[in-house]
């Protein structure tokens, strides 16, 4: 029913002339067996991409990525964190359950790093010239250009999570993130006042706010009122 609703609106729009539809050109894509110009770069993003099911397709289908998820679960500082069982729960049968599933996996000391992909990436023979990563992805950078093994990456991104967590202390904080720039936000900023900052300043689309939850959530609502999308 969802799906049906969605093309249907899908459908109105582009009848209506409210969504412009570019021809597909197949000769975007190369052979795989054509020679590649130029260098391999990897992206490696930050925390909150992750959502429930992530890499299951793969952990299934090849050793190489299976056996990462059996490194972090014998890991000394992960292993306790069962990340496989956090990433891949049981089929949830209520919506309880259903809903503290993501948001349990995307807390700081349950981000699981993106080792099983590499592994396979490397099995295929892709190697990257290069590597950034943005936020927690930075760590994954770090592994990829050689400065840490996959045993140091674990370590670090569960240390990393657990003191981002100890210093929240008892403090219920929240972030919001906001498609916009920071010139457009700081209005915001000025309103609501005290208590709620500019945390990131990731780009021209986004920006990321920080503090209390009943000060993010004023935030939210003021973001809303100004036609600016928050998250």
């Amino acid at each position: 029913d969802d799906l049906k609703a969605k093309s249907e609106s899908l459908a109105s729009q582009i009848r209506a002339g409210e969504v412009g539809i570019r021809p597909f050109k197949a000769d975007c894509f190369a052979s795989l067996d054509a020679p590649v110009d130029g260098k391999v770069a990897f992206m490696f993003s930050g925390q909150g991409s992750q959502y429930v099911g992530m890499g299951s397709d793969l952990a299934m289908a090849f050793p190489e990525a299976r056996a990462v998820w059996d490194q972090a679960a014998s890991h000394k500082r992960t292993g306790k964190l069962r990340l496989d069982k956090l990433s891949f729960p049981p089929t949830a049968f209520d919506q309880v359950d259903f809903g503290a599933q993501t948001p349990t996996l995307t807390e700081m000391q349950h981000a699981q790093p993106a080792l099983a992909q590499l592994g396979l990436l490397s099995q295929l023979g892709l190697q990257a010239d290069m590597a950034a990563g943005h936020s927690f992805g930075e760590i994954m950078a770090l592994h990829l250009a050689g400065v840490m093994d996959s045993d140091t990456a674990l370590t670090v991104a569960a240390e990393r999570g657990a003191l981002m967590a100890k210093a929240a202390g008892n403090t219920k904080g929240a972030m919001l993130a906001v498609q916009t720039d920071s010139a457009t936000i700081a209005p915001v900023l000025k309103k609501i006042g005290q208590g709620l900052v500019l945390a990131n300043d990731n780009g021209p689309d986004q920006v990321v706010l920080s503090g209390a939850q009943d000060i993010v959530e004023q935030a939210r609502v003021e973001c809303e009122t100004l036609g600016l999308k928050a998250r």
